[in-house]
Order: C-alpha cells, then sequence, then structure tokens
C-alpha cells in the first residue's frame, strides 16, 4: 500500500526581518584556507575564505575587497586596543573527543564593517560575521588569510581588487587623519575655551 501526501505550503512576505548573526571568539591559531570556489562557465567565480571553523563565501570582488579592508584596519589599529602581552591562550590536550560548529556565511557586494572594543581584545565586524579578537596570533591569523583572499582576488578579478599591503597602507593614511583631526578638534576646543 502506498500513500501520496500532498502538502501545499503557502508562502507570505515576513512582516519583521530577522537579523543574524553569527559572533566567533578568536584565540590563537586557527587553521585557513582560500580558495576560488569550482564554478561553471556561466557563472563568475567567487571565493570561499576559511578560518577555522568559519567559511566565508564572497560572490565577487567588493565582497572580498570590503571584508579584507576591515582586517586591514583591524591590523592598522590594534596596538591601542590589543594589550601588548596579548598572547595565545594554550589549550591542553585532552584524551577526549571535541566538536565545533562550523558556521557559513554569504557576503555579496559591498560589507559593512566597524572596529570596536571588547575587553582586552577587539571585535572585527563585518556584514553579520563578528569576530572577537582575544590576542596576537588569532588577529595575525585572520589579517593573513585575508591577505591570501587579496592575492587571490587580484589573480581571479583583474582590475578589480588591490593588493592588501594597499588597503594597509589607506587603512595607515586614515589613521594618521583620523588622529589629526582629533587633534584639531581638540585643540578647537582648548582655543574657544581660552576666548570665554
Amino acid at each position: 500500500m502506498s500513500f501520496l501526501v500532498r502538502v501545499i505550503l503557502t508562502l507570505r512576505p515576513m512582516t519583521t526581518p530577522w537579523k543574524l548573526e553569527l559572533c566567533v571568539d578568536a584565540a590563537g591559531h586557527d587553521e585557513t584556507r582560500v580558495r576560488i570556489a569550482p564554478v561553471g562557465p556561466d557563472r563568475s567565480p567567487y571565493l570561499l575564505v576559511t578560518t577555522g571553523a568559519v567559511i566565508v563565501h564572497c560572490l565577487g570582488p567588493v565582497a572580498v575587497m570590503s571584508t579584507a579592508e576591515a582586517w586591514a584596519a583591524a591590523r592598522v589599529r590594534a596596538s591601542d586596543w590589543l594589550p601588548a602581552d596579548a598572547t595565545a591562550r594554550r589549550t591542553e590536550a585532552t584524551s577526549s573527543g571535541v566538536v565545533y560548529p562550523v558556521g557559513s556565511v554569504l557576503f555579496d557586494g559591498r560589507q559593512p564593517w566597524n572596529l570596536s572594543t571588547a575587553g582586552a581584545g577587539l571585535n572585527v565586524t563585518v556584514g553579520c560575521l563578528q569576530v572577537r579578537v582575544r590576542d596576537w596570533t588569532a588577529l595575525d591569523t585572520h589579517v593573513r588569510v585575508w591577505a591570501q583572499a587579496c592575492d587571490l582576488a587580484v589573480r581571479a578579478f583583474p582590475g578589480k581588487t588591490v593588493t592588501f599591503g594597499r588597503l594597509v597602507e589607506q587603512a595607515r593614511i586614515s589613521s594618521i587623519q583620523r588622529a589629526a583631526g582629533e587633534t584639531g578638534a581638540t585643540q578647537d576646543r582648548r582655543r574657544g575655551r581660552g576666548r570665554s
């Protein structure tokens, strides 16, 4: 005897959008990998950037560049946020097994990004992904993988991307300009108080 079950779904638009975020605590070294996803002749290539248990699918050069831009800025500004003695936390080997969830994130187009402090570390937020960097080893791991992603993107998307070194240079210039603007604003406030 066989049964045929027919299910009819009515899809309605969501009245309230869900804001989904993936937050990762990064401490110490993680395995990394950058590769071009296999695509057919009718699709443009995209990059898969893996750090630890998180895979970021960058669907084009703009997604790669905006994410790498965040990590370049994090590298430049890290000395203000990460303490000098923030070294990798070591985990002791045990005889028990460990399970890690895997996160998969898709970036299409320019991703908004932000850097902020998080206690003794720093938060790097790109789109829906937030990485809480706890030490210098974790920062170097993420910076290195996005530098590799930039190098691969330069080859995969000729003329549409720049090198990671160029992004770091731009982040340094922005940091200097921001510091000069803050100094100028402080001096203007002091001058204003002196006139009163």
